[in-house]
């Protein structure tokens, strides 16, 4: 085979997981454990997930209290959260940093589904340029029919549609949480 599919797969699965954790950050209702996960605090010289440097209490989905591990780095992670949370009430309280969430209107969530679009485009641009990677690579290959290097460039092709699959389906999953009513 003149490219490598093990390698090339690995690398849109990169792509997609990539884009999994991306959309994770685009809530419906109210927050996850995941969300936390995504978010990063600038704390000990360098970026740490949020989920690592304090407990988060769940209260329903809109209303969670986090308890900062260490207290100098509090004001590091009530910015991150800050940051990180528009249309979220963030609030220090000193031991205990509250986050309320306000229900989503619809405006809100037709906003966040034009994020996810955006999103999905950026990953189906990532897959592309891996795809326009391996293309490459088969057409400078030496020594090769033209044959070949058709066949070849078509399972690149093919391989890259099973992936823009993926995206689209894991965009329209995400897309009906975001707007369950359309």
């Amino acid at each position: 085979m003149l490219f490598d599919e093990l390698e090339y797969r690995l690398q849109l699965d990169e792509v997609v997981d990539r884009f999994k954790r991306n959309i994770s950050t685009l809530r419906a209702a109210g927050a996850s454990k995941d969300l936390f996960d995504n978010i990063m605090v600038s704390a000990y010289e360098t970026s740490m997930p949020a989920s690592q440097l304090a407990s988060f209490v769940f209260d329903g989905a809109i209303n969670i209290s986090a308890k900062v591990f260490d207290k100098s780095i509090s004001s590091k992670v009530w910015e991150a959260l800050r940051d990180a949370l528009p249309g979220a009430s963030v609030v220090d309280q000193g031991d205990v940093i509250r986050i309320n969430f306000r229900p989503l209107t619809q405006e809100d969530r037709d906003a966040r589904v034009k994020d996810l679009n955006k999103m999905l485009e950026e990953g189906r641009i990532a897959a592309r340029l891996v795809r326009q990677e391996y293309m490459q690579k088969v057409k400078g290959a030496d020594g090769v029919s033209e044959d070949e290097q058709k066949l070849a460039e078509k399972d690149i092709q093919e391989i890259l549609d099973e992936y823009i699959e993926k995206l689209e389906s894991v965009s329209k999953e995400k897309e009906l949480e975001l707007s369950p009513n359309k």
